[in-house]
């Protein structure tokens, strides 16, 4: 009996002891879904982004190059689909950093073939993200303060996709994010409302981009992976719309898809008006690729191109199957690279004048935001939604990101 007191004793004064240690500021602080009235009326706590990321987020020069090996960066097969969590993955070979370089720089992407889209859905918020006066970008809104876009928008040409540039100096290749104009909600940039149409512009706002969120991976790889990022901006954007990140369905239910931008047009090369459009993509095999995170398309008479990058592959989930007026948008992929538009468009022009030209295009490819739900997840501190019923907080730790 004494014996068992004194065990008592000794488990009750740790125990105590413990909890005399923890101070508040050490308490974990969960970041959940947030309601769209809570974003408008509570600013965005940082300090709970740094305590979920602080560990993985570094400085300039807080990472060095002897810290990344490129020769264990594995070349993986991409089926139809890319990355499937379920399955194994065989080898084939990883593009050069001169042709990522081109792909990324050279030739910025657009909407090259499409059809104007009138119609938008209501899930469907478009953004065109103006970097410079003569650079801009594609990006897709995932909840009212976060913009899903690709990350070579945010670097200078020839900088950190080149051997010879020191990526422990990675920030010095960025463009200013305080001087980006966002435009979002409409479907034309530029123009003039018409009801017939319908036509209506997009909103312009300056000085609301609050921080951009990157990989890790995609610094350290030069440009080879992860071209995907998130834009944190200060004022809501929208608000009572449904778009998804797919993790739960990593196929869209009836193979559809449609990508959007308001990118420029070889085809309309004088207009100064940016309109909003859409093409139907055809899904192809990834061959001739290193990455397993991305989703391939077709080129034959349509492409992406300049001003699309960063833009959303996006399908309509109906809540009930059959019924086309209730469900949800879900942004499968991010424009990142693909054949020259302006090469695709001088091709087809000598093809259609009858000249023996070669039109095998060796196809798009779109970041996939199902591999990268984690990342996504991270970085909108857990406020992007999943389709299924896991919470982002459950997947989210395990991603490495860099913020500026």
């Amino acid at each position: 009996m004494r014996l068992f007191l004194l065990l008592h004793i000794l488990i009750m004064s740790k125990c105590v002891s413990a909890q005399t240690k923890r101070s508040p500021g050490n308490e974990q602080t969960v970041v959940g879904p947030h309601t769209e009235e809570e974003l408008t009326t509570k600013p965005m706590d940082l300090s709970a982004y740094e305590r979920t990321t602080s560990e993985e987020t570094e400085e300039p020069g807080d990472y060095l190059l002897e810290d990344y090996d490129e020769s264990t960066e594995k070349d993986d097969y991409v089926p139809l689909f890319g990355y499937n969590r379920q399955t194994t993955t065989t080898t084939t070979r990883r593009p050069s950093a001169n042709v990522i370089k081109y792909l990324h720089f050279e030739f910025p992407k657009n909407m090259f073939g499409g059809t104007f889209y009138s119609n938008v859905p209501k899930h469907f918020i478009p953004v065109m993200i103006r970097i410079t006066e003569d650079r801009y970008c594609g990006g897709t809104l995932i909840n009212g303060l976060h913009i899903l876009t690709a990350a070579h928008c945010f670097f200078r040409p020839k900088t950190i996709c080149t051997g010879d540039f020191n990526i422990t100096r990675w920030r010095d290749a960025l463009y200013d994010k305080n001087q980006i104009v966002i435009e979002a909600g409409g479907n034309c940039v530029g123009c003039s409302p018409d009801t017939n149409l319908p036509r209506y512009p997009a909103q312009t706002m300056r000085n609301i981009v609050e921080l951009v969120v990157i990989p890790k991976r995609y610094v350290i790889s030069r440009c080879r992976r992860s071209d995907i990022a998130v834009v944190r901006v200060t004022t809501l954007l929208a608000s009572n719309f449904d778009m998804r990140i797919p993790y739960y369905m990593s196929k869209p239910i009836n193979g559809n898809l449609t990508a959007a931008g308001y990118g420029f047009d070889p085809n309309e090369r004088e207009s100064k008006i940016r309109y909003l459009s859409k093409i139907d993509v055809k899904l192809q095999k990834c061959e001739g690729t290193n990455v397993k995170e991305v989703i391939c398309m077709e080129e034959k008479e349509s492409n992406v191109c300049q001003g699309d990058s960063g833009g959303g592959l996006l399908d309509f989930v109906p809540y009930h199957f059959g019924n086309p007026n209730y469900g949800y948008m879900t942004v499968y992929g991010v424009v990142s690279h693909g054949t020259s538009c302006k090469l695709m468009h001088a091709l087809l022009e000598q093809k259609r004048a009858g000249l023996d030209v070669d039109t095998n295009f060796k196809g798009g490819f779109f970041t996939s935001t199902y591999y990268y739900a984690p990342f996504i997840c991270k970085a909108t501190l857990n406020r992007a939604r999943l389709d299924g019923n896991i919470p982002c907080a459950r997947i989210s730790r395990s991603a490495k990101t860099l913020v500026f």
